[in-house]
């Protein structure tokens, strides 16, 4: 990534640039994004910051977290963020985006409009020891309940968006459930299909079987487009 950020207003709109270290002493706001990586088993893949960070140095926080660049769309940017940091190539997508705004005992500041991407992606991370030193992977209610006990082991935006924001995390999870469970709902209703066709009139069972069915699939294409448009939305802290 360049050493220069992308300064914007609270809006979100292009102002110009600066050197990243300048922009922090300066206390400007600047782009950038955080990354939550989650397998299989609806874990979130953590990172400890490498010692040597220029901030918050051996705390742990988001799979990965850095600033966009010029020239590509802040997706783009986070996606090659992630392989550098933690060797993971696979798709994200954007959940939320908000502004926080948090000062270091070394004079620097944080002060981002922090674009959120979600992705999944179950194998362990590769990674790159100048940036990250241990990786865990960790429930997402086992998370906020480590956050709240002992504050002081994560980072100023992890805490943030596990106090403000963990609707987003819940939501993603129960997606992920509702996914699995009608895949579950559907194999299982096809069995029974095929189990008890000899017993019934074909053309009768036929009909009650695709009604049960199309009503599962529109009961879960509720529940996705809420989730959808729910995790859309776009939130600011008031500073």
């Amino acid at each position: 990534m360049t050493n220069r950020v992308i300064l914007v207003d609270k809006e979100n709109n292009k102002i110009g640039t600066e050197e990243k270290i300048q922009a922090h002493l300066k206390s400007l706001l600047h782009r950038a994004f955080s990354i939550f990586i989650f397998n299989d088993n609806k874990e979130i893949l953590l990172q400890k910051r490498a010692e040597n960070k220029y901030h918050s140095g051996s705390l742990w926080t988001n799979t990965c977290c850095s600033h966009p660049y010029d020239g590509l769309s802040t997706l783009e940017c986070a996606e090659i963020r992630l392989v550098e940091e933690m060797g993971i190539k696979t798709k994200l997508e954007e959940i939320f985006s908000f502004i926080y705004k948090e000062s270091f005992q070394n004079g620097l500041t944080e002060y981002e409009y922090d674009h959120v991407f979600f992705g999944n992606y179950s194998s362990d991370p590769i990674l790159n020891p100048e940036e990250a030193s241990e990786f865990k992977w960790i429930k997402i209610n086992d998370l906020k309940n480590d956050i709240d006990e002992n504050p002081n082991r994560y980072t100023a935006w992890l805490k943030i968006m596990f106090t403000n924001y963990f609707k987003f995390f819940e939501s993603y999870e129960n997606n992920i459930f509702f996914s699995g469970l009608l895949f579950v709902i559907i194999a299982n209703l096809f069995h029974v299909y095929n189990s008890v066709l000899r017993y019934f009139n074909y053309a009768d069972f036929k009909k009650v079987l695709y009604s049960a069915t199309l009503t599962i699939i529109l009961i879960h294409s509720y529940h996705f487009f809420l989730f959808k448009n729910y995790k859309k939305e776009k939130f600011l802290i008031q500073l």
